[in-house]
């Protein structure tokens, strides 16, 4: 790592007081509190004003004039006039030949400093053993690991990229490929998930239904199905214990009726061996959190501790959207909270180049709905935001007939990047947690 001593610093100030390009490019980078010299930071700051208001590096000059006004007016407080002249003396000499080494390098310095202020932060939380700072001075840490994180992500060139775009969609074409999805299990399935051929990193898939609808029911199948295929997979349940879920996923694989898990042992335990040793099979890890208690950053920190012991995860799956606890108390106003715990999800999924996949329930209306019809996105209950930020909203319907039949119909509600509107029937067998058994067709 690149050494961030004073001679780097006053180096990096020559640029942030100089070089409008510089300034343009990575200034938001440079703040005052990532400089060691007290004095340094003051005539950082006092620049970092003078851009702010006039978005332009100023001469020498000017800047003594403008610092002057600061010290005349007690907004900054310098002790060492002299070491203010030769820095700014220094500033002032430097030939400016260096800026492409000094953009390359600012993010990787404002990281750096940024960890190292907020190691500070948690240090003096520690000592207070107070819960609340503690919690707060996780979060400046949290924030601090991503300080300029967006610099190190190249801009792909979209003309140069056309010809690897068109060989992938020939191998995706060929069967050769599969798109980079993760496969829910079911191929029909995965076709219509376009263009990745199942549930896209990065993307928040929502599955939305009425109280009892098959919701988990899909969740733990999909998670399986992704297991099964190689990918690692993180199942956070809000609702039920990790022994439920374990059950749910053993009746699932087996076939065997929940009700029947413990009459049936022997051949419980024969499915569950068999499909332990399929070939290159992936993690499938559960956890289960208090219902209404689990936020996303939450959630973020447990799977980046998941990270650090050297596990990374494919596919996050929520049990449920609905039932977890926003960042902040919004009051009365609790679709505020939903939809924000949506729009975090979704930024999860970016975070960990994850798919994420959560379910939501419908309203009254929408839960008539789903049994002569189909539901959509305006059916979600208390407030469409929390399922707008959603790439993909499938809603899981079945009337009467279709229970009786051992049938659910699945409907494309809003589609990001694939077909809205489509409608695929499959047979199930929620009494053995199979929500999805074979593809019958369309609808």
């Amino acid at each position: 790592m690149t050494t961030f001593d004073q001679a780097f610093q006053e180096q990096l100030a020559a640029h942030y007081f100089r070089d409008d390009v510089f300034v343009s490019a990575v200034g938001s980078l440079v703040k005052p509190e990532y400089f060691d010299s007290e004095t340094l930071q003051a005539l950082v700051a006092v620049q970092g004003g003078y851009l702010a208001k006039y978005n332009a590096c100023c001469t020498l000059g000017t800047f003594v004039q403008v610092l002057q006004r600061e010290l005349a007016a007690k907004r900054v407080k310098i002790a060492d006039m002299t070491e203010v002249q030769r820095l700014l003396a220094v500033i002032h000499r430097h030939p400016l030949k260096d800026r492409q080494f000094v953009i390359d390098t600012i993010a990787e310095f404002a990281r750096h400093q940024a960890l190292l202020n907020a190691t500070m932060t948690m240090a003096d939380a520690l000592d207070t053993h107070d819960p609340t700072k503690i919690d707060n001075a996780l979060k400046v840490v949290d924030e601090a690991k991503s300080v300029g994180a967006v610099d190190h992500v190249e801009a792909m060139d979209f003309t140069t990229t056309r010809a690897d775009r068109i060989a992938r969609r020939r191998q995706v074409a060929q069967g050769s490929a599969t798109g980079g999805g993760i496969t829910t299990g079911m191929p029909e399935l995965d076709k219509q998930l376009t263009p990745w051929n199942g549930w896209g990193r990065k993307e928040l898939s929502i599955l939305m239904a009425p109280p009892k609808g098959g919701k988990t029911a899909g969740m733990i199948q999909f998670a399986i199905a992704a297991a099964a295929a190689g990918h690692n997979v993180f199942y956070a349940s809000c609702e039920v214990s990790e022994e439920i879920i374990g059950n749910r996923s053993d009746a699932n694989i087996s076939g065997v009726p929940m009700k029947d898990l413990v009459a049936r042992e022997r051949e419980v335990e024969a499915a569950l061996a068999q499909w332990e040793a399929t070939p290159g099979m992936g993690r499938l890890d559960v956890q289960a959190f208090p219902i209404r208690t689990l936020k996303v950053s939450e959630l973020t920190r447990v799977l980046k501790k998941k990270e650090a012991a050297g596990i990374s995860y494919d596919m996050i799956v929520v049990d449920y959207l609905g039932i977890m606890r926003p960042e902040m108390n919004y009051g009365d106003n609790k679709r505020f909270g939903l939809a924000e715990i949506g729009q975090d999800l979704r930024a999860l999924g970016t975070v960990f180049n994850a798919a994420v996949l959560t379910a939501y329930q419908t309203n009254r209306e929408g839960a008539k709905k789903a049994q002569r019809n189909v539901t959509d996105g305006t059916d979600a209950a208390e407030d469409y935001e929390a399922v707008r930020t959603a790439d993909v909203l499938i809603t899981i319907n079945a009337s009467p007939d279709d229970r009786q039949n051992g049938e659910v119909v699945l409907y494309f509600s809003e589609m990001r990047n694939a077909e809205s509107g489509l409608r695929m029937r499959f047979s199930q067998d929620l009494g053995c947690m199979r929500f999805l058994i074979s593809f019958v067709g369309y609808d």
